[in-house]
C-alpha cells in the first residue's frame, strides 16, 4: 500500500493548494499535544486531507471523516491504519451525532454541490453538531473561479445558479454563488465568520498545464467561523 505521504504527492494539484491553507485557518492552541478533541471533516474522499489533520492531532484526538461514496471510503480507512476512521455520512440528510459533539469541523468544497434546501440543511446541522467554543473550515470552489471557467459572464444579483460542468469524464453538481450568501447562510444557522481566505493560484504552479495561465487568480474561497451567540 502507498504511504501517505506518496498519495498527496500524486494528488490534484489544487488540493496542495488547498489543504495548507486550510491548515492554517486551524487556530495554534488547537495543535498543542495530548490536547484531546473530537474532529470532523466532512467530504472527506479518499481520506487524504484527513489523514493529514490526524497525523497533526491524534492519537490523543478523535478524528472522523465522512462521505456518502461507500467505495473512497475503503481507500481512506486503509489509508488512516486506525488513526482516524471514515463513515458512510449523506451530509444532506441529518448527521447522526449528537448536539454540540465536535470541536473542529471541517468541510472543503461540498456546499458547492448542493442545492440552496440541501446548502440550508446542511449548515444547520454544521451548526448544530459544532461545539459552542469550537471552530468550522468551510471551503468552496470560489465564484470568480467558477465564473471564469464554467460561465461566460459573472452573474449579477445572488441567486443561485446551476453550473455545468464536466470534469474527468464525470457530470459534477456544482451551484454558483456569490460569497455573501455563503456568509448569510452561516449567520442564519449560528455561525459567525471570523475571517475569509481567498486562496490563490501561486506562482510555484506556473509548470502546470491546467494553472499556467492563471497565476494570482482566485481559486478557492475558506471560511473560518465560531458559534455566533445566538441561532435562528
Amino acid at each position: 500500500m502507498m504511504k501517505p505521504r506518496d498519495i498527496y504527492e500524486q494528488t490534484k494539484s489544487r488540493h496542495k493548494i488547498l489543504y495548507p491553507e486550510v491548515i492554517k485557518c486551524l487556530p495554534p492552541d488547537c495543535t498543542a499535544p495530548n490536547t484531546a478533541l473530537k474532529i470532523l471533516d466532512i467530504g472527506c474522499g479518499d481520506g487524504v486531507f484527513t489523514d493529514m489533520v490526524s497525523n497533526i492531532y491524534c492519537p490523543s484526538s478523535k478524528v472522523i471523516g465522512v462521505d456518502h461514496n461507500k467505495d473512497v471510503l475503503l481507500q481512506a480507512n486503509k489509508l488512516f491504519e486506525g488513526k482516524a476512521k471514515a463513515l458512510f455520512v449523506d451530509c444532506r440528510n441529518d448527521f447522526p451525532f449528537s448536539t454540540t459533539h465536535f470541536d473542529i469541523i471541517l468541510c472543503l468544497n461540498v456546499l458547492m454541490a448542493l442545492n440552496d434546501q440541501e446548502l440550508n440543511h446542511t449548515v444547520k446541522e454544521i451548526s448544530r453538531i459544532l461545539e459552542t467554543s469550537g471552530i468550522a473550515v468551510i471551503s468552496i470552489v470560489h465564484p470568480d473561479w467558477t465564473a471564469l471557467k464554467y460561465l461566460e459572464e459573472t452573474p449579477s444579483g445572488t441567486k443561485s445558479q446551476p453550473v455545468s460542468i464536466t470534469y474527468e469524464g464525470h457530470n459534477i453538481s456544482h451551484w454558483w454563488r456569490p460569497l455573501s450568501v455563503y456568509t448569510e447562510i452561516f449567520l442564519q444557522h449560528g455561525l459567525h465568520v471570523i475571517k475569509i481566505k481567498e486562496a490563490t493560484i501561486p506562482e510555484s504552479c506556473v509548470a502546470s498545464e491546467r494553472y499556467k495561465n492563471d497565476i494570482g487568480k482566485k481559486l478557492f474561497a475558506i471560511f473560518q467561523m465560531n458559534q455566533s451567540e445566538s441561532v435562528t
